[in-house]
């Protein structure tokens, strides 16, 4: 069996090879199964392109055997919001496997902060949360060795996620999590294939990161001589909620890789092409 991190590449690349040639396992975090499954669906950096089947999801908080140990695994998006940590019992010290998402730079606990990963200070405040409950006495980080850590320590993350939100609010005019993440608006999926003057579905997925509702209007921006139905969608998105609004697109005849952008009005301000999508026609 294995249980990565996260989606990102560097961690995810064996893995087709180990269970093509060797029969092992995928297990993954929930939140992370569509992702490794569907990546075609995703913009979002260090995806590696084969999907590959999971095959045991595993709830945030719930626990999974393995040989004498007993793994903890809980969601822990601090380098990506598609990331968990698990902690295990070893010798009678909490060790907890941070992935990517906490690592110790001269004797500092420290995060980083890559916003194409969709990383808001939220998700900061969740891991020194998660982490301050799973009270560890050992970190091991994914690209270095280990290193103790007691609650004090721990307690430092808290404070660093108040700065980095105290930061971002004042450069931001704002929601400082719509101003972070690019992908508050995205077309799903982010590469479709079709044939030559075929039809196509994508969607339109928009989150709503302002205390009010906000009414959406969104049109695709196609190649010349391509069709789209509808021309135009609008929709009223309720504060803290996501939609999603479904476009079909006719292609033209000519086979190649082809861009396409939505151009977006919020409240009736337009704010222009701030998505896009990859189309090929076979």
């Amino acid at each position: 069996v294995v249980i990565p991190s996260h989606y990102h590449d560097d961690h995810t690349c064996g893995i087709p090879h180990l269970q093509k040639r060797h029969g092992v396992k995928l297990w993954a975090l929930d939140s992370m199964v569509n992702i490794l499954e569907n990546p075609q669906e995703y913009n979002i950096p260090c995806l590696l392109p084969y999907p590959m089947k999971v095959d045991r999801s595993i709830g945030d908080g719930e626990r999974v055997e393995w040989e004498e140990y007993s793994l903890k695994v809980v969601h822990f998006p601090g380098q990506t919001e598609y990331h968990m940590a698990m902690l295990v019992e070893v010798d009678g010290k909490r060790v907890v496997f941070t992935g990517d998402s906490v690592g110790e730079i001269d004797g500092k606990l420290v995060q980083p902060i890559i916003h194409r990963n969709i990383v808001t200070p939220e998700n900061h405040f969740k891991c020194a949360k998660n982490l301050a409950e799973l009270e560890p006495d050992f970190l091991a980080h994914g690209h270095g060795g280990w290193f103790t850590v007691d609650r004090k320590k721990v307690g430092t993350l808290v404070d660093r996620a108040r700065r980095t939100e105290a930061l971002f609010e004042s450069l931001l005019p704002g929601p400082v999590a719509l101003g972070v993440n690019p992908s508050w608006i995205r077309l799903v999926p982010y590469q479709s294939a079709v044939g030559a003057g075929q039809t196509t579905d994508i969607e339109l997925e928009v989150h709503n990161y302002f205390d009010r509702e906000i009414d959406v209007e969104a049109g695709l921006v196609l190649h010349e001589g391509w069709e789209c139905s509808p021309e135009l969608r609008s929709e009223r998105v309720a504060a803290g909620r996501t939609v999603r609004l479904p476009f079909t697109i006719r292609v033209g005849p000519t086979p190649d890789r082809y861009g396409i952008a939505v151009d977006v009005t919020i409240d009736s301000k337009r704010i222009g092409q701030v998505t896009e999508g990859i189309v090929r026609v076979r």
